[in-house]
């Protein structure tokens, strides 16, 4: 995981994940509007009140949106950033596992089923955590989360296909304000926990949250690897 700097939004939290020595994803809302040389990003980081071993801030020098993202909409929340220095992987840098389209993700009802969600964002207190947690969630069909979403009416609109959900009602735990652009892994076939999402939108657990699918942007970030 790693944190955005944005200097002229100090105050505009997010996240992105590592997949590569010079290359991060993260969701385009997060990123829609800032030029490169706008932001920094912070990898290494695990409490934001001090500064962490190994720690370092690493500008921007590429950014890639979603051609087809629309702001203030469902679907093609997706941005590809690069650094403009690559790193050395750690302990504590690593870069996350992409989807392996030959290998599945344990759905639900799998006894070993396991998925979490990871951010700095707001916690059950109501405030921003300074430190990096993760907490489980489970998958939920998409259908289903379609139905559930539409049936409080208003301007709620579908959920698309390159998108998942999950299902809040069991434990509560889910991404919050502040999570945006944070990971969703799970426990694939061969035990392999992969990011699967990022956190697109959410309701801090009343409700189910929205990830962009990752696997749908595989091939795009390979090839600008």
């Amino acid at each position: 995981m790693v944190r955005f700097v944005f200097r002229q939004s100090p105050r505009n939290i997010c996240a992105g994940v590592l997949v590569d020595d010079d290359t991060v994803v993260t969701v385009a809302h997060c990123v829609n509007g800032f030029a490169a040389n706008q932001m920094d990003v912070i990898v290494g980081d695990h409490d934001i009140g001090r500064v962490d071993p190994g720690e370092e801030l690493v500008p921007v020098s590429g950014l890639e949106i979603s051609r087809n993202y629309v702001p203030g909409t469902r679907g093609n929340d997706f941005a590809i950033v690069k650094l403009a220095r690559k790193i050395r992987f750690t302990t504590t840098k690593q870069p996350a596992c992409l989807p392996d389209p030959s290998i599945p993700i344990l759905p639900a009802n799998n006894p070993n089923s396991q998925c979490f969600v990871a951010g700095w964002g707001v916690d059950e207190s109501g405030r921003v955590s300074s430190q990096l947690r993760s907490a489980p969630v489970q998958l939920m069909n998409l259908s289903t989360c379609n139905t559930i979403l539409n049936s409080l009416g208003g301007n709620v609109t579908h959920v698309p296909s390159d998108m998942i959900c999950t299902d809040t009602s069991a434990t509560r735990t889910d991404a919050c304000l502040f999570d945006d652009g944070g990971a969703l892994t799970c426990r694939d076939a061969n035990s392999r926990f992969t990011l699967l999402g990022l956190v697109s939108e959410y309701t801090c657990g009343s409700l189910p949250a929205v990830y962009t699918r990752v696997d749908n942007y595989t091939s795009a970030v390979l090839n600008r690897l």
